[in-house]
């Protein structure tokens, strides 16, 4: 069984007990602080027999499931990256990306190498969960920006997508706040890519070509975000 295929296992735990958290943009309060993750290959799961697998699948499920129940995960699926290297987003309702690692003590495929969390601290400049249903997926898009050579200290600015309808725009809003590779990471409710590789082309950070963005179809438990 694939490393994708396990991860589909864990959205309808997910779905079962995810709660609604409202956009901050839209309620007043602001951006809000958040640690967005992505589970990128590591050694991978070759070598391993299938009843280790197993059990660790359980125990990884098992931990996103005691992190939802703390009030710390928020988000959780697999994409589609072409070159197979991202597997998955974790969101959590964490301030510091140093604290990112504790929350994975407990998952055997991080222990043992299978995946290794990215941890990129930032803001959440919008976040509109829904109520997921107890069973089903459904296809999302994820638009990944990523900084062009000196330009790793470049603030992004999601204001503009924030300004587009409810149907059109992000359901969540990332950006992140210290230097590095990812500058801003947008989930739309859309699943046509090429519809959302539209939106993301008119920006003019992008079409200056101080930002790239990646547009690939994100996968979350069915009702996951709210709908516009």
């Amino acid at each position: 069984m694939s490393i994708r295929a396990r991860f589909y296992g864990i959205l309808g735990c997910l779905a079962a007990m995810s709660a609604a958290l409202p956009a901050h943009a839209a309620s007043g309060k602001g951006p809000h602080k958040m640690v967005f993750i992505f589970l990128e290959l590591d050694q991978g799961s070759g070598g391993h027999d299938q009843a280790t697998l197993e059990k660790w699948q359980a125990e990884h499920i098992g931990n996103f499931k005691k992190r939802h129940a703390e009030g710390v995960l928020k988000l959780a699926g697999p994409l589609s990256d072409p070159d197979r290297k991202v597997r998955g987003i974790v969101v959590l309702d964490i301030a510091s990306a140093g604290d990112a690692a504790r929350h994975f003590v407990e998952d055997p495929y991080i222990q043992h190498r299978v995946m290794k969390p990215v941890a990129i601290e930032g803001e959440m400049a919008a976040m509109a969960l829904g109520t997921p249903e107890e069973t089903g997926i459904e296809q999302h898009s994820i638009a990944i920006f990523t900084a062009a050579p000196g330009q790793e200290k470049r603030k992004a600015d999601p204001s503009r997508y924030l300004k587009l309808s409810a149907a059109d725009g992000p359901a969540v809003a990332f950006r992140a706040t210290k230097p590095g590779a990812v500058r801003q990471v947008l989930i739309f409710r859309e699943k046509e890519l090429d519809k959302v590789r539209a939106i993301v082309a008119a920006d003019p950070a992008v079409r200056r070509g101080d930002l790239k963005a990646a547009v690939w179809s994100q996968w979350l438990g069915k009702g996951s975000l709210a709908p516009p």
